[in-house]
């Protein structure tokens, strides 16, 4: 484990450090999903852990653009009670795709989900409000604002498509 932990690591930092020199999305993925991977195999390492949230704050706002449905965090920020979030998603597959915002949720790391607060949301004049059908290859940008104090630690957010399987995007 200590072996597969070092390897995987040090695969990963390489990536990251490559990403930066280059300014690669793509190598950020890479290192992402690498140093994923060694947290699994040592949750106590605190430099594995550092690494892969500096890597989460590059992906976080980087379409991945193997999913049928990526999405993204342009931004995010706390107003007040809420916490407003930049929200891309591009439709790439071949077909017509319904985007719901009810779909969108939030999830601290205790899994506890959020929606997004469709008053405090609609207040924003890209407000991302009620279902809208995107053509293959458009891309979807607004706001979604949710109701969380600060003090909520997120760990991740996602799309659930209509077949139940997930988008993950994870926060710093």
């Amino acid at each position: 484990r200590k072996a597969n932990f070092e390897k995987t690591f040090e695969k990963g930092l390489g990536f990251y450090k490559k990403a930066l020199k280059e300014k690669n999305p793509d190598l950020f993925m890479a290192a992402e999903r690498y140093l994923k991977r060694a947290v699994s195999f040592n949750a106590e390492s605190a430099q594995a852990k550092k690494y892969l949230s500096r890597t989460r704050k590059k992906t976080l706002s980087i379409v991945d653009m193997e999913e049928i449905f990526p999405i993204a965090v342009a931004d995010y920020k706390h107003n007040g009670k809420f916490l407003l979030i930049a929200f891309t998603a591009i439709n790439n597959s071949g077909e017509p795709f319904t985007f719901d915002p009810a779909q969108v949720k939030l999830v601290d790391f205790d899994d506890n989900e959020y929606a997004a607060d469709a008053k405090q949301t609609a207040k924003f004049e890209d407000g991302l409000k009620q279902p809208v059908t995107l053509q293959p290859r458009k891309q979807l940008d607004g706001t979604l604002a949710f109701a969380l104090s600060g003090k909520i630690k997120i760990s991740h957010i996602k799309y659930v498509l209509d077949d139940g399987d997930e988008i993950v995007k994870y926060f710093p």
